[in-house]
């Protein structure tokens, strides 16, 4: 047996590290900046947020309820708040699940309610059900208290405490709401899963959705059924709990796993269209050639040089394949492209010090300034779209030359061309003729085997390899 001096800080230690363990997944969460759809991220988010308030209520059923004058009070409060926020827990998880599978056009919660009514019946009808039983269930327990509370009953230390007994009938409830969150939005993850093809984001999901499951588990045999025996094994339960949240914290220390979760969209291509090669014949060339090339592009600024990226981009989406731009607002080739909803865009901003997403669906913001963060969700993008064309337009390498110095944009475009070297992807590099010395202009020519000038009479090959 445990000494009595050390048995009462036994489940004081373990619930602190639990709420460590969850407080840094959400933290890992919260740092995922990049997806396109917000409103699965701030559901996960409010998930962590939930639990760890779960596993404060610890602490006041431990400490508090024992000094209180009014316990019995206490209790109660505990006993419905904790177990309404488990079903918070489950609603907002199938929430994700949902959102994860059925990737929604738009970026909020309007457009995923939208879709799902509008294209998803089946789907709406199955989640109606399930949030009826949890709204359900959440107000049988409020309004008929189907509990009891013992003060008699020993945790695994030795030390009494205050416990709640669930009454048969309700926990048969609960049981049925786990089995309905094991099949439906446990399984939405895993056919999530199954509709990607990078085999680390594929995996993540399976582990995610694990995860999950023995959390339902978790709370619904320590919570429950065990408090029956007359035995309080909640230190054990968060423990199991603290463990399984350290799993997703791993997962979620990957930017890019979240990205891919949430982005999967980008592995299905457009619909089928006629292909059409205008940038191609503007360089005079078969459109294979292009294929996983980087150009260095030297651009007039006189010269209309947007309609060449246009055609850049109409030549890539016409053949299915992903277009991604890095640009500034002001950019005439950001104008050029803004309203081809199939463009990627990462607006280059001074105002932002991570990957930022905006209103707009196809947008976000990254800093322009740091390179370590452009090329860390360069790195993003390729992984993300394993299997498919991709085109990616730099614009420009002289505004980084000026904003962050000739030796940054110097490192960045190379560890750039060694991210993207692979045969699926072409990619534009832009950089303002005139505007730099000539040793500038040579050293960063070398970093290319492909140059081309836009100039008033039109696009030409300057180096071809």
């Amino acid at each position: 047996m445990i000494s009595s001096i050390y048995a009462p800080l036994i489940s004081p230690l373990i619930d602190g590290f639990a709420l460590i363990i969850t407080i840094l997944s959400g933290y890992y969460m919260y740092k995922q900046k990049t997806t396109l759809y917000q409103s699965v991220r701030t559901t996960l988010l409010c998930v962590y947020i939930v639990s760890a308030v779960l596993v404060l209520l610890e602490f006041v059923r431990i400490e508090l309820v024992n000094s209180s004058t009014h316990p019995a009070l206490l209790m109660e409060i505990y006993t419905e708040l904790s177990t309404s926020l488990v079903l918070l827990n489950a609603l907002l998880l199938g929430i994700a699940a949902i959102a994860t599978y059925l990737r929604p056009t738009g970026t909020s919660y309007k457009a995923l309610f939208l879709d799902v009514v509008n294209n998803h019946l089946r789907h709406a009808f199955v989640f109606v059900i399930y949030s009826f039983l949890i709204v359900l269930s959440d107000l049988y327990l409020i309004i008929f208290m189907p509990y009891s509370v013992s003060y008699s009953t020993s945790n695994l230390w030795g030390i009494r405490v205050p416990s709640t007994t669930f009454r048969i009938d309700y926990l048969a409830i609960l049981l049925v709401i786990l089995v309905y969150f094991l099949a439906y939005p446990t399984m939405l993850l895993i056919m999530a899963a199954r509709k990607v093809t990078n085999v680390a984001i594929r995996r993540s999901l399976f582990i995610l959705a694990v995860c999950w499951a023995g959390i339902g588990l978790d709370f619904m045999v320590f919570d429950g059924f065990v408090w029956i025996s007359g035995l309080d094994a909640n230190d054990l339960m968060y423990l199991v709990f603290a463990c399984v949240f350290s799993i997703t914290a791993f997962i979620f220390r990957k930017a890019s796993t979240l990205a891919g979760f949430f982005d999967t969209k980008l592995h299905e291509k457009p619909n089928a269209t006629v292909a059409s090669f205008p940038f191609s014949k503007r360089m005079g060339v078969d459109s294979a050639y292009l294929e996983g090339k980087s150009f260095l592009v030297e651009i007039e600024p006189s010269n209309p040089y947007e309609g060449m990226v246009k055609d850049f981009a109409t030549e890539f989406i016409s053949q299915n394949h992903l277009v991604f731009v890095f640009t500034s607002r002001g950019s005439p080739v950001y104008k050029a492209l803004m309203k081809n909803p199939e463009v990627k865009f990462y607006i280059l901003s001074a105002e932002v010090s991570y990957p930022k997403p905006t209103d707009v669906s196809n947008e976000i913001l990254v800093p322009q300034n740091d390179s370590a963060v452009l090329l860390d969700l360069l790195s993003k993008t390729v992984s993300s779209t394993a299997g498919t064309g991709i085109g990616i337009v730099f614009d420009n390498i002289s505004d980084m030359i000026l904003s962050a110095g000739f030796e940054n944009c110097y490192k960045f475009v190379k560890q750039a061309n060694e991210i993207i070297n692979e045969p699926r992807i072409t990619a534009l590099f832009l950089m303002t003729y005139g505007a730099h010395e000539d040793r500038i202009v040579r050293l960063i020519k070398s970093l290319f085997s492909n140059h081309l000038v836009d100039e008033s009479s039109g696009l030409k090959i300057t180096r071809k390899l």
